[in-house]
């Protein structure tokens, strides 16, 4: 919801890349 008044924790998102690795890893098993 504020992702234009938050530009700078929107770059700093390393958790969610992470997270689609995850899951990729997930259907893999």
């Amino acid at each position: 919801m504020a992702k234009g008044k938050n530009p700078r924790k929107e770059k700093k998102k390393p958790k969610n890349k992470k997270d689609k690795k995850s899951k990729s890893k997930k259907k893999l098993v």
